[in-house]
């Protein structure tokens, strides 16, 4: 039996890397151009910040896997936010509530 044909790596030239770094940097700058004069809406990202499912995974390294688990789970079940059950049930010492969870920082406080 014969060892198969070995593939040899074909690299793009260096002058196809530089036209892709350009792209990129023209790409940017007119995000930036169009971006100019918008005003972010405080208000809807703390919202959308505040029903994350993800703000719990900041919570595994303090409560456990598994209480943050149930916490996600029961958020869905009771569409409730993550920060509205961990006061409900005082997951966390309140000293810690704001400052030590990702989740419950002062940015997400209503």
């Amino acid at each position: 039996m014969t060892p198969p044909a070995r593939k040899t790596a074909v690299a793009s030239p260096p002058g196809r890397a530089r036209a892709l770094r350009s792209d990129a940097k023209q790409s940017r700058k007119t995000l930036l151009v169009a971006a100019r004069g918008m005003d972010a809406n405080a208000e809807k990202a703390q919202g959308y910040v505040a029903w994350s499912l993800s703000m719990v995974t900041s919570l595994a390294p303090v409560i456990g896997y598994d209480k943050a688990s149930k916490i996600a789970k029961r958020a869905i079940e009771e569409k409730k936010t993550v920060r509205d059950l961990c006061e409900e049930l005082d997951v966390l010492p309140a000293a810690g509530r704001h400052t030590n969870v990702c989740a419950l920082s002062p940015l997400t406080r209503a």
